[in-house]
């Protein structure tokens, strides 16, 4: 898990500006490409595309990522958060081991 995590760590810390800006350039695209089709609907598309095949495939898809998603992904998740808890950081020290630890030093120091 923890290799996982590091692999995406660098992947997002080695994302070039020029991936960003070509992100950002195909979005802009998107959007001039559905005002120019949106423009075009009136005259040429409208007579020719039926939308209630649409809007109910669109509708279908919804509802079964609801159910997928709520019904799968997420009792999935909750059931890996409790039989996998994650292991704690390495960082990050039990204050008894902390505290055993001060105990230890003291214990080292020379009495006078």
């Amino acid at each position: 898990m923890k290799d996982l995590q590091a692999a995406a760590e660098r992947v997002r810390a080695e994302v070039e500006p020029r991936r960003r800006w070509a992100a950002t350039l195909a979005g802009l695209a998107l959007v001039v490409g559905l005002s120019a089709l949106d423009a075009a609907w009136d005259d040429q598309i409208a007579s020719t595309v039926v939308i209630g095949p649409f809007l109910t495939a669109l509708v279908a898809f919804l509802i079964m990522a609801f159910v997928v998603y709520f019904f799968i992904v997420k009792p999935y998740e909750k059931a890996k958060d409790t039989y996998f808890p994650a292991e704690p950081e390495a960082d990050t020290i039990d204050p008894n081991t902390e505290l055993l630890r001060e105990i230890r030093d003291e214990l080292r120091v020379p009495r006078a």
